[in-house]
């Protein structure tokens, strides 16, 4: 929103953790109207990581690029969110 404080809208998209690259609606959902918020990212998170199905092969397990997905879609939405507030993205070394 104007004040960059409020989610007017979002979409997430997710590939190489389903057969075909997802649109994580539920996810996208979970940040739609409302106030940004450490909590409200992780509900997003955890929304995302609900709707992938990835395999394991000799890349990763499963477990792992579940996790991996909630993780990079936080990380992903904070950087989203500095940006559009003109801040700059805060990014981990090795991250």
């Amino acid at each position: 929103d104007d004040a960059k404080t409020t989610i007017v809208d979002a979409r997430i998209g997710l590939g190489a953790v389903a057969p075909t690259p997802l649109v994580a609606t539920a996810a996208a959902e979970k940040l739609i109207g409302r106030e940004v918020t450490p909590e409200v990212l992780a509900e997003a998170a955890e929304a995302a990581k609900a709707v992938v199905s990835p395999i394991t092969d000799m890349r990763g397990t499963r477990e792992y690029r579940v996790h991996v997905t909630g993780v990079l879609v936080r990380r992903v939405l904070e950087m989203a969110i500095a940006r559009a507030r003109g801040e700059s993205p805060h990014v981990r070394p090795g991250h």
